[in-house]
């Protein structure tokens, strides 16, 4: 009962300091690429699966994702209750019988650990930032793979069911996220204390790791390599200022999960920074110094050494994995690692505080009053882009130009376009010769209507950098704006030369060049966008639209009955369908199709006449008459608001401002 009890009220506290999160939007950093792109790139499998079940129940609607973080990192809490239940049981903290009273030494240490853990606003990037799923997923599996081993018996452990469950759960937090490859380091501490084997058995407990380390090697070289193909070249830090940025980041990480203060969604790096001053050389002290402690412990409290180990050998491995050349060591690294300074909790709290004492309870209430406002004013800074940004600004001013590059595109996406130049100019400022920046400018012009300035932007952007594609892209909608359609086509095909994988820029060819009359590269600008996205409706449409014209229904027919496949409820699609029909002499399906558009009732007056005008086409008088009457009727109730059609095209990539 009071085991139950107590596990209880750490779940709904730690759901309770986060629940407020669930009203949070997206963050346009990491969410439009991992979440909201059509095929994201670079996810993890089990992570991919998971967001693509999100959006199966949730579609692009943010709470069903930040419902999902907040569950897992409660469950990633009742795991973590139990492994330090676990570990306390084992390592001999429960006390005599007739002093521990329902072994409460052992429970409270427990408690104290996964209160801790599911309070701490070191872990709000982590549950608040939806791209974050991977770290709560890697850890739920990690630690479950943790508890499993400790029920493996050393004798013959690969005969034994817990130790292949314990692999299954690595191999699931390796197909969760990059954090699991330090899984085998957690089983040799944990054979080091609380179960004693190295001392007694060391080779053949090194050797039954083997399966482990092999696949923890295999995933570093993979992950290794794939860093190394993403980033672009001359982005990383030298090797001399990674090293001390990691002992700068150890220790502040540290100092954080002690004095939870000073947190930021972003910590940018210094214009110029160093790798020797002052800050990483005291740094380097405090943890040699730190290390020394520990180290003379390690005979008499083996269980403070394993837990350093543990923290700096994750934060190790998180660092170099998952670290960011931009920022230092962001928050969400520790998610894992905070588990060695946190799991030491247990043991104070058994040794020196029962769960019975009346001290212990008045500590936990103090603590969990403080941890539970800090987390929810924390994740007051993650509810939107803006705010997320102008808190990082207002902590950094003028230090790097991403804050602002940032803000400036929540800006765009909320319409406010003379903010966005301002923080865009800030970011131009800060980063002159960074071609993105002027890129982002001529964005925030063209929205302004200033086309003129705009296109001096976009044409600085593609001079600084001729293999960067999204100038020109620009350019060509600045052209499209002011009705010069050779510059356009020009600027496009500079574009797919750049980036012959650029869909909207073929798509925009196929436009411009039906508007120019030339069917003939118009038809191969949509074949080309096809075949990098069979299923793009909007090129099928427009390619079986063009084919109708030519002359060519068999073909068109083909494509529209594609579309109409893939999105049934689509008017325009009908209506296309049926005028291929027609033009086949086809009708009866015409007439089917005609009805089916009409009675997908799109709001555009013009739509019902085209549609009557084919009735009449057809010879259905009664038809034709309904279509315009509705076409009168939606003219009414719009009272006189024209229809707002869509724009000519939108860009493909969803992680760069919108184009104007």
């Amino acid at each position: 009962m009071i085991f139950t009890a107590t596990v209880s009220l750490v779940l709904l506290l730690t759901f309770l300091a986060y629940c407020g999160s669930i009203q949070d939007g997206f963050i346009n950093r990491g969410d439009p690429a991992n979440i909201l792109a059509p095929n994201p790139e670079g996810l993890p499998p089990l992570l991919w699966f998971t967001f693509a079940l999100d959006k199966v129940f949730g579609g692009a609607d943010p709470r069903i994702f930040h419902l999902h973080s907040i569950l897992l990192h409660c469950l990633d809490c009742l795991l973590v209750f139990l492994l330090s239940y676990r570990l306390l049981g084992l390592g001999g903290f429960g006390g005599p019988k007739d002093t521990d009273r329902h072994g409460d030494r052992v429970l409270g240490g427990a408690f104290a650990t996964s209160l801790l853990f599911g309070l701490h606003p070191l872990h709000v990037e982590s549950v608040a930032w939806a791209s974050r799923l991977g770290d709560l997923l890697c850890v739920f599996f990690y630690i479950m793979g943790v508890l499993f081993y400790l029920e493996t018996p050393l004798k013959q452990p690969w005969k034994n069911w817990p130790m292949w469950a314990s692999f299954t759960c690595f191999l699931l937090a390796l197909f969760s996220g990059p954090i699991a490859v330090s899984f085998p380091l957690a089983l040799f501490l944990l054979d080091a204390w609380p179960l004693s084997r190295l001392r007694t058995l060391p080779f053949k407990t090194a050797t039954q790791k083997i399966p482990f380390l092999v696949l923890s090697l295999a995933a570093i070289i993979l992950n290794l390599l794939n860093h190394v193909i993403q980033s672009s070249p001359g982005t990383g830090l030298p090797l001399g200022l990674q090293a001390m940025n990691f002992f700068h980041n150890l220790a502040s990480g540290l100092i954080k999960v002690i004095v939870p203060t000073g947190l930021h969604p972003f910590y940018p790096l210094p214009a110029h920074p160093e790798a020797v001053s002052t800050l990483n050389i005291l740094s380097l002290v405090f943890i040699f110094a730190v290390t020394l402690i520990v180290f003379y412990w390690r005979q008499t409290r083996p269980w403070l050494w394993a837990a350093w180990l543990f923290f700096t050998g994750t934060f190790l491995f998180q660092q170099i994995l998952e670290g960011e050349a931009d920022q230092a060591a962001p928050d969400y690294l520790a998610y894992l690692p905070i588990l060695g300074p946190l799991l030491l909790l247990g043991p104070l709290c058994a040794l020196l505080l029962p769960l019975h004492k009346p001290a212990f309870r008045y500590l936990m209430a103090f603590l969990v009053i403080v941890l539970a406002s800090m987390t929810f004013q924390q994740c007051g800074v993650w509810r939107n882009p803006t705010a997320l940004w102008v808190d990082v600004i207002r902590a950094f001013p003028g230090n790097s130009y991403i804050p602002y590059r940032y803000l400036g595109k929540a800006y765009v996406d909320a319409g406010k376009y003379e903010q966005a130049l301002q923080a865009f100019d800030k970011a131009a400022q800060l980063a002159p010769n960074f071609p993105p920046c002027h890129n982002d400018q001529g964005i925030a012009l063209g929205f302004l209507g200033r086309l003129g300035d705009a296109e001096k932007e976009f044409q600085t952007a593609a001079l600084m950098d001729p293999h960067y594609a999204e100038p020109h892209f620009n350019l060509s909608v600045a052209y499209e704006k002011e009705g010069k359609r050779p510059q356009e086509a020009a600027e496009l095909e500079k574009t797919v030369a750049v980036d012959p994988k650029y869909l909207e820029a073929w798509r925009g060819l196929g436009i411009v060049y039906g508007e120019l009359k030339d069917e003939a590269k118009a038809i191969k600008a949509y074949e080309t966008a096809l075949s990098l996205d069979p299923t793009n409706l909007r090129c099928m449409a427009s390619l079986a639209s063009l084919f109708l014209n030519s002359n060519q229904p068999d073909k068109a027919e083909a494509l529209y009955s594609r579309c109409f496949d893939l999105d049934r409820r689509n008017p325009s699609i009908c209506l296309g369908l049926g005028k291929t029909y027609l033009e086949e002499n086809k009708k009866e399906q015409a007439l089917e199709a005609f009805r089916m558009a009409a009675f997908l009732s799109p709001p555009d007056p013009s739509f019902y006449r085209e549609v009557g005008d084919l009735f009449d086409k057809a010879g259905e008088p009664k038809d034709a008459q309904s279509c315009r009457d509705r076409a009168h009727q939606v003219e009414v109730r719009q009272k006189g608001i024209p229809f707002p059609g869509g724009d000519k095209y939108t860009r493909a990539d969803p992680t760069a401002a919108a184009s104007f």
